[in-house]
């Protein structure tokens, strides 16, 4: 409103009697005649207006817990994104991250302080916690421990298994050992009891949808156990009728399939069945049966590479160099026949011996070109954020081949610091600053990287496609990389 009352190509005395008409109308409509102060130079009164983030700092500064945690909201300007204004967003950055862990501290506080004297509150209160900081392992782990203690063990074990989905979609992780093994307590507590039959337990005989399957492809599997589900797919362990030899069995979620073009998704479906590479799974089949499609792979369940950082989340460089060099074999491979993966992240790399193989190369590309979008459909996974490019993102070029190798920069990053890039105190921050800034350069460490790493992990993590080296040439890069890397 200044703005246009103020527009430089306004005459003065028009721009003056604008601009008083103005004061006197906000006066007017407030009821408050001091609300602007000042007739030459205009300022707020800060007397009469104020603002929480003020507020806020200002029983932070007075440790005033209770009125700190109620007044914080979430992130400082949550979505404000300003472009070209590089140091205007780091500033931003680090007040909202300055801010983030005041607040975290003045829940903690006040979550604390009811812990002796209403349960009922501090559960509500570490709740509050584990809302603005969804990823914190120890924040989860105390909320399902004071929730089992309340005597409520189904919503403890309901609250696991929600954290377990936000580290999974978001972060594409496995729950911290604490926290798996008070679900583990819990599932078994639960089953003792017979309070529940099948709450979280995917492989029992009672799962519903495991009975479902076995009833419909019984005619060509033995179905014995569910493995894994995935917003795509869901893993079956299985064994072919005819010779029982063991197999894992891939189905499509249901919904997806019914609104694709079943006939175009099997064609792309098999073109990425033919890529013959030793870094990549290929499905022995693509089939549709009763109205179930399914792809097999003639392998026994694989370890992940999200399994192995589980063991031990930062790798010695030589074998993160040695992993990553084939895992861009396999996508240069891909990429040369005209698939992209799309959806690299580590759960969908399995592990066999000493090999890395990409899995599902082809599944998200070939979901999103067939997928009939129904209005204002915004259920569809695009892939998982942590691992996303800006472009894919931003909604473009998830089917090119420079988001893949974004991608692989981000699994590359991550084995060897041991989180992706962008990493932030909550998940809109990641995605934020995956938009707005340059990825976080490789930490200086007393053991110094190769020669060459940090420069190549840079590029490959280019906010720019075009200026992204291609798989092929990260191949090239890594093996020579290799040479020079401690073992």
């Amino acid at each position: 409103t200044l703005l246009a009352l103020l527009w430089p190509e306004s005459p003065e005395d028009r721009a003056r009697h604008a601009l008083s008409q103005w004061l006197f109308l906000i006066r007017r409509d407030l009821g408050a005649d001091d609300l602007i102060t000042g007739s030459k130079t205009l300022r707020l009164n800060t007397d009469r207006m104020t603002a929480d983030v003020v507020e806020f700092d200002t029983a932070i500064a007075a440790k005033e817990w209770l009125l700190a945690a109620t007044l914080y909201r979430g992130p400082l300007l949550e979505g404000l994104l300003l472009s070209n204004a590089r140091e205007f967003q780091q500033w931003l950055d680090r007040a909202r991250t300055q801010r983030h862990a005041q607040a975290r501290r003045a829940i903690e506080e006040v979550a604390r302080g009811y812990e002796s004297t209403d349960p009922t509150q501090a559960i509500a209160w570490w709740q509050r916690l584990s809302a603005v900081d969804p990823l914190s392992g120890p924040t989860a782990a105390k909320v399902i421990r004071l929730l089992a203690a309340s005597g409520d063990s189904i919503a403890a074990l309901a609250f696991a298994r929600r954290h377990v989905e936000t580290l999974r979609n978001e972060l594409d992780m496995s729950p911290s050992p604490d926290v798996a093994t008070l679900m583990d307590a819990l599932r078994t507590e639960l089953r003792t009891r017979a309070a529940v039959t099948t709450f979280g337990d995917r492989s029992t005989p009672d799962d519903p949808y495991l009975q479902f399957i076995r009833e419909r492809l019984a005619s060509r599997f033995v179905v014995d156990r569910l493995l894994t589900r995935t917003s795509l797919t869901t893993s079956f362990s299985a064994r072919v009728t005819a010779d029982l030899t063991p197999v894992t069995l891939k189905v499509f979620v249901p919904d997806l399939l019914a609104r694709t073009d079943r006939p175009r998704l099997l064609q792309l479906l098999n073109v990425a069945a033919q890529l013959q590479h030793e870094s990549i799974e290929s499905p022995d089949e693509v089939a549709i049966v009763e109205g179930l499609m399914y792809l097999v792979v003639r392998e026994a369940h694989s370890k992940t590479l999200r399994e192995r950082l589980g063991d031990r989340p930062v790798l010695p460089v030589g074998e993160a160099l040695a992993l990553s060099s084939q895992l861009a074999a396999g996508l240069s491979h891909a990429h040369a026949n005209g698939v992209i993966h799309g959806n690299l992240t580590p759960r969908r790399i399995a592990l066999r011996d000493t090999v890395a193989m990409l899995t599902e190369v082809g599944v998200l590309p070939a979901l999103s070109a067939t997928l009939a979008r129904l209005p204002h459909d915004s259920g569809f996974p695009t892939g998982t954020p942590s691992y996303m490019s800006p472009e894919q993102l931003l909604g473009a070029g998830a089917t090119e081949s420079p988001s893949d190798v974004y991608s692989l920069g981000c699994v590359l990053y991550e084995l060897l610091t041991g989180q992706p890039p962008h990493v932030r105190s909550t998940p809109r921050a990641t995605l934020a600053a995956r938009l707005s800034e340059p990825a976080d350069a490789l930490p200086q460490q007393e053991c110094q990287w190769p020669a060459g790493l940090d420069a190549l992990v840079a590029a490959m993590l280019s906010r720019v496609p075009s200026a992204r080296p291609s798989a092929a040439a990260v191949y090239h890069g890594l093996t020579n990389l290799r040479q020079s890397a401690p073992p």
